[in-house]
C-alpha cells in the first residue's frame, strides 16, 4: 500500500515539471523515496504505520518527509542536467548554474523524522584505559 499518491505529490508539488509528470513515473519517484526514507530511519514505514495504527496510521510528519523526498525524485529524474552533473541548464526562458563545486542538495527530513529515530548513542569514541607493572 503506498502511502502517498501521485494524485497527493502532484498537489503539494509547485514545479510544473512534477505536476505535469506522467502518473506512473511519479510512481516510481515515490516509491524510490519510499527507499530513501526507510533507510534514513533504519526501519520498515510498514512497522511505523503498524505501530501507528491505533493512532491514526502513517505519521504526518513522516508523510511530509516522503512528499519532499518524492518531489526531489521526480525533479531529479526529470533534470537530464542534474543526473549527468551539468553546472547549468536552461529551459525555455528558466536557466540556472551551479558555482564551481556546488550541487543540488538533497532535501533536508532530519526534524520531520528525528521523533522515530533510534535513541541510541552516536558517540563511536571508545576509551581504553590499560595500567601495566612498571
Amino acid at each position: 500500500m503506498p502511502y502517498i499518491t501521485p494524485e497527493e505529490l502532484i498537489i503539494y508539488s509547485d514545479f510544473n515539471s512534477v505536476k505535469n509528470r506522467n502518473p506512473e513515473k511519479l510512481k516510481m519517484d515515490i516509491l524510490e523515496a519510499e527507499m530513501d526514507l526507510q533507510a534514513a530511519l533504519s526501519k520498515s514505514l510498514a512497522d511505523i504505520k503498524n505501530s501507528n495504527a491505533e493512532e491514526s496510521g502513517f505519521p504526518e510528519t513522516l508523510k511530509l518527509a516522503l512528499l519532499r523526498l518524492s518531489q526531489f525524485r521526480a525533479l531529479y529524474n526529470t533534470s537530464e542536467a542534474m543526473q549527468k552533473g551539468y553546472s547549468s541548464e536552461k529551459i525555455s526562458d528558466y536557466s540556472y548554474s551551479l558555482a564551481n563545486g556546488e550541487s543540488i542538495n538533497y532535501p533536508d527530513i532530519s526534524n520531520l523524522i528525528a521523533d522515530y529515530l533510534d535513541k541510541k548513542s552516536t558517540d563511536k569514541r571508545k576509551f581504553r584505559f590499560r595500567m601495566g607493572a612498571f
